[in-house]
């Protein structure tokens, strides 16, 4: 909560707190069966290169909580490279993906607006 108060921190920071998310989510599975591995471009300065406070921790977030969604784990990659001058994330998963969730949704569901 600390870092929420600050514009910018480390990525190394940034990637810490991600870290100890996904420990803590880790938890609500049977042990062992929510596996997790980031990969770090070898180009990236992690100490020195600065981003909004739990930037990414809403797009690991999104593919725990919806991509492993009644199920009881899965592996999640998150791979972070510098493209130019922006750092690119991609947050990949083996849950059961978006098009069988909206297959699975009753008729009520499609029709809910949030």
């Amino acid at each position: 909560m600390e870092n929420s108060f600050k514009k910018r921190i480390p990525l190394k920071d940034e990637f810490e707190v991600l870290k100890s998310y996904i420990e803590l989510e880790k938890l609500r599975f049977p042990e062992g069966s929510l596996q997790y591995e980031i990969v770090f471009d070898d180009a990236l300065d992690a100490e020195n290169t600065f981003v909004p406070p739990m930037i990414f921790q809403a797009l690991v977030e999104n593919a725990i909580k919806h991509g492993f969604k009644k199920t009881v784990g899965g592996t999640l990659k998150i791979n972070v490279e510098k493209k130019g001058t922006t750092i690119a994330c991609e947050v990949e998963d083996n849950g059961k993906g978006r098009q069988i969730f909206m297959q699975s949704k009753s008729d009520t569901d499609k029709k809910r607006i949030s």
